[in-house]
This record gives structure tokens, sequence and C-alpha cells, in this order.
């Protein structure tokens, strides 16, 4: 899980999550992590385009698209395309954001979210991989990426360049913590509730 969240964001994967290049967005609408997967060179790659739908061009404001039906993976389904059944970008943001928390928690996050679950910090729920080995200056960079994420509306979250923008800005953190800081185990005061 460790390298996960350092060669996840790297890849061209996320520019192309982030639309850029291309005419139109492309909302995936099932980003998760079995749809996440990982070349021979551990750059990650997306998978299963068959529910994704081509959106606005660039140039013009993005509105939402109104859709049949509601599909993708329950856990990382936005709120609009649970309820509005309508998707923009911002559907696979909030996506996105779960993968993150699913990154950090070791792959049990959304299968073990219950009413409960929401009100344990974070930093409670991290992967023994990874536990002590976070610089909490980047922790808290991650920690906001990802509730920018997993916002209730649309409109209050990042795009996904921003997202990977603010990946980059972690992994640097997170590298100058480690050059100045070897063999050591960090500790995260913070207690983050994300619901």
């Amino acid at each position: 899980m460790e390298e996960k969240v350092g060669d996840l964001h790297r890849s061209s994967a996320w520019t192309a999550l982030s639309h850029a290049g291309a005419k139109r967005t492309i909302i995936h609408r099932n980003i998760n992590p079995s749809n996440i997967l990982l070349d021979g060179n551990m750059e990650p790659r997306l998978a299963d385009f068959g529910l994704s739908v081509q959106g606005q061009r660039f140039m013009s404001k993005p509105k939402p698209i109104k859709v049949d039906s509601v599909v993708g993976t329950f856990g990382y389904l936005a709120k609009e395309h649970l309820v509005d059944l309508t998707i923009t970008d911002k559907t696979d943001v909030y996506s996105f954001g779960m993968v993150l928390l699913e990154v950090v928690c070791g792959g049990s996050y959304v299968k073990r979210v219950t009413e409960r679950e929401f009100l344990r910090p974070v930093e409670e729920k991290l992967h023994p991989n990874i536990e002590g080995k976070i610089a909490p200056d980047c922790w808290q960079v991650f920690v906001e990426i990802i509730q920018g994420c997993v916002k209730y509306e649309a409109d209050e979250r990042p795009t996904m360049g921003e997202v990977e923008m603010q990946l980059e800005h972690a992994l640097l953190l997170q590298e100058q913590a480690d050059t100045a800081n070897t063999n050591v185990e960090y500790t995260l005061l913070s207690k983050t509730i994300i619901n």
C-alpha cells in the first residue's frame, strides 16, 4: 500500500482523469480500486470505461448530465448521481476521494463504514503498512485533498487537475521530511473525521 500513495498520482492516468488534452471531458462513472491497474512499471492505468459518458467541451461551463439509472460501485458514488441521477466530472472526483481513503485505510474503508465508523478519526484507521510512515505535513495536505474530494456538493469539490497538483505537493512534503528525518517514525496528532 505504501508505494500506491506515492505512485498512483504520478501517472498519466490521472492526467487522463483530469481530462487534459481532450476536447471533451470523459466521465468514467466507476472509479474504484479494482479499476485502477498497475502496469509493469508500476504506472496506474484506468480500466473499465464501459460505463463512461462523454461530457462537455472544455471551453464550455460544465453542466450536469442527466442519466437513466445509477451505475457504478456502491460506496464510491457521489450524492448527485444517487439522488438526482446527474453526473459531472466532479462525480469522478468524489469517487477518487473514496479511493484515497481506501489506500490509507488498507482497502477496507468503504466495506466497513457504518455510522459508528464515521465518528472515528481516519488516523485511527490507517493501514499498519503506512502507519508511522506519513509525515504530518504531508498527511495534512493529503487529508485536505480527501476532504475536498468527498464534499457533499459537487461544486465545492476540486477539479481532478487541482487534485493532481495537491498530490504532487503532498509527495514533495513527504520527500522533504524523509530526507531530513531518516529512520524516524512519524506521529500524527491530528484527529480527522471525514463524513
